[in-house]
């Protein structure tokens, strides 16, 4: 698939996942808690990457919900789809963790990325949200294993500012390829007032350790998200806070450490 093939289908993918909410908003009967969509572009290891994501959230209990994701992932030399579930418990307003799973398929190759793991959000007085994910993968057809994990804060500016801070890791051990990525990123969102939506930008620097040697590179990244209803502020009410998406491996990817996608 061609390039300029790959951004019609994302931009395809892109306006399903924003209609995707409108629909889900009219019919709230089955506990429908709220919903999301964004487009987004990062530049990582001079490797530019284009991202499409949607997300549903629903009530299953007074204490229980289940968010469901689709996204997509553009690289330069090709692409991938990715569905995921988070099972989760939200005990009180200022908690909400769980389970998460995820398939990736990767477009012009027979391969694809599983993975499972445990996620969670909390509210940290009115201003601050913490999150963390660990969890681990399988990569096939090399049947390569992975680990891999994150955790981020996310503190208000006012009401319309959020500065954010992360810090995630993977680790691939095996025979032949032992790799593992360190990335730091600093971002901050700003919340419109006029409209639902939010506007991310962010600055990372990864370090790569594997058998070809030691890399480190720097990048940047911006998301546009659209959020219909709830509250137009940078910090919202933890129920309306939903899980990242799943990109297991996406700076592997960038550099072609996975070898078999290496054109």
């Amino acid at each position: 698939m061609t390039r300029l093939s790959y951004l019609s289908m994302c931009g395809a993918t892109a306006l399903a996942t924003t209609l995707t909410p409108l629909a889900a908003t009219a019919d709230s009967g089955l506990g429908f808690l709220g919903a999301n969509s964004s487009i987004g572009y990062i530049s990582l290891n001079d490797t530019s990457i284009a991202t499409a994501d949607g997300t549903l959230d629903y009530a299953i209990s007074r204490y229980h919900g289940l968010q469901l994701d689709l996204s997509t992932t553009s690289f330069p030399d090709h692409w991938q789809g990715t569905l995921a579930g988070h099972l989760y418990m939200r005990p009180n307003a200022d908690a909400k963790y769980g389970l998460f799973a995820a398939y990736t398929d990767i477009n012009q190759e027979a391969a694809y990325i599983g993975t499972l793991g445990i996620e969670g959000l909390w509210a940290i007085e009115d201003q601050t949200l913490l999150s963390m994910r660990a969890g681990i993968g399988l990569y096939q057809p090399d049947n390569r294993d992975f680990i891999f994990g994150d955790i981020g804060v996310k503190t208000g500016i006012g009401e319309h500012l959020a500065l954010s801070a992360s810090l995630s890791g993977y680790d691939m051990e095996e025979s032949d390829l032992a790799s593992r990525d360190l990335t730091a990123a600093l971002g901050a969102t700003w919340s419109f007032a006029t409209a639902p939506v939010d506007l991310t930008l962010s600055a990372s620097y990864s370090f790569v350790t594997d058998t070809a040697g030691n890399d480190d590179s720097f990048g940047v990244s911006a998301l546009l998200t659209w959020r219909p209803g709830g509250n137009r502020q940078a910090i919202r009410p933890l129920y309306e806070e939903t899980f990242a998406p799943v990109r297991p491996l996406t700076g592997l990817l960038a550099r072609h450490t996975v070898r078999s996608l290496e054109r």
